[in-house]
């Protein structure tokens, strides 16, 4: 893969790992960040000597073909041990209990550090591989003994952490950013075991003689990027998930109150004096949906005598006749009564012999109208021909009522 792959993801780990070891002078004696900046640490080292041209620089200073492998295979060990060990502090429980279990952890990954490098110095492998070492010496005594051996042990690591996370996922109820970040940690270190078996099955491959290498040198690679990516991920959720919500929550509120402009815009062209005059700051999306809303209602209440119980019943008639049902035939037929009764309104028509505590038969409810209603009747409005039929048909019968009037005058 290319070196980009490698870099970037290094020089992002290790600007988190500069944050670290800033939080990390001011605290000196907190574990829990002391594992974090070792887990950032070596994920940092990992990335950035696993890369083609850091295995040949690796290679090139030392005068020893393939030296960058033991190198790579190491920390990636290291990072696994760390790993579990800072799961083992988010798992909390006796102090006692926690260093000890990172003693064993340290200890168990720190032997088969050792192995690699004596397995390799052991080894013979002369010419320099920088991208398929791990198949081309799957046969190759002590080498072969090395590859499977850091595999094995980063599969360990991979298994144990997801089957953690995802055990946490599970009891994480209320708290749903948690949840969610565990789950694609789960995701991640599962990625991590497909990059360790998609390894293990290219190398056997070989042992019978088989060519997989396609598994080792392409499909690989991608499930480390793929598990890097999610375990990134998996971490920043839990910490910018409210910010994550409060996005959400503005983006829905804003596109609320563009889906009710059409219902306002009705309303308080009818009764302009519904509408405050105290400017709203355009960033206040929040505040600006609560004041159309109250708009709204106080717009509707301002028309209630000029609703029409037979403009109701008419638009409620011809939705059930075009397949409209429930609440869309009632959001049409109270859409179709403020249309008329803002007409009536603006017209300066008298007010109609209903009284205005009885709403018209077949209108949705009596206000307030939910939030959710008011978006229906809103987009009716604008789009339904139902309303765009009774307000022509209201225009119609005014202008016959009115023309000999006129006429006469």
């Amino acid at each position: 893969m290319p070196d980009p792959v490698y870099y970037l993801p290094s020089i992002v780990v290790g600007a988190a790992l500069c944050l670290k070891l800033r939080d990390l002078a001011r605290a000196p004696q907190d574990t829990l960040l002391r594992v974090v900046c070792a887990v950032l640490f070596f994920s940092c080292g990992t990335f950035s000597f696993a890369a083609p041209t850091s295995i040949a620089f690796v290679n090139r200073l030392t005068g020893v073909p393939n030296i960058a492998a033991p190198l790579v295979y190491s920390l990636l060990s290291a990072l696994a041990a760390s790993w579990l060990i800072l799961i083992d502090r988010w798992r909390g429980g006796p102090a006692r209990q926690l260093e000890r279990t990172a003693r064993r952890w340290a200890g168990g990954y720190g032997l088969v550090i050792v192995a690699l490098c004596v397995l390799f110095a052991l080894g013979d492998a002369p010419e320099e591989r920088r991208v398929d070492l791990d198949t081309y010496y799957a046969n190759t005594p002590f080498i072969r003994e090395m590859i499977v051996l850091y595999l094995l042990a980063t599969a360990v690591a991979a298994i144990s952490i997801s089957a953690v996370c995802g055990s946490w996922a599970r009891h994480a109820t209320g708290r749903p950013w948690l949840r969610r970040g565990l789950r694609v940690l789960t995701a991640g270190f599962l990625c991590n075991l497909g990059f360790d078996l998609t390894k293990l099955a290219a190398v056997a491959a070989r042992w019978t003689g088989t060519d997989w290498d396609n598994l080792s040198t392409l499909a690989a690679p991608r499930f480390g990027a793929m598990g890097t990516l999610c375990i990134a991920t998996g971490f920043l959720l839990p910490l910018l998930g409210h910010h994550l919500t409060a996005a959400g929550d503005t983006i829905t509120a804003l596109r609320t109150h563009l889906a009710l402009h059409c219902l306002w815009a009705t309303l308080s062209t009818a009764t302009p004096a519904v509408v405050a005059n105290v400017p709203v700051p355009w960033w206040a999306v929040d505040l600006r949906l609560t004041r159309r809303i109250a708009e709204i209602h106080d717009g509707r209440l301002a028309l209630r005598p000029y609703f029409e119980a037979t403009v109701a019943d008419a638009a409620l008639e011809r939705a059930h006749r075009t397949g409209r049902t429930g609440r869309e035939a009632e959001a049409i037929a109270e859409a179709a009564v403020l249309a008329v009764a803002a007409q009536k309104k603006s017209a300066g028509l008298p007010a109609s012999t209903l009284h205005p505590d009885q709403p018209p038969r077949s209108t949705t409810a009596e206000p307030p109208l939910p939030l959710t209603a008011l978006v229906r009747v809103s987009r009716a409005l604008r789009h339904s021909p139902i309303v765009a039929t009774a307000r022509r048909h209201h225009h119609e019968q005014e202008t016959t009522t009115h023309a000999p009037a006129e006429q006469d005058h």
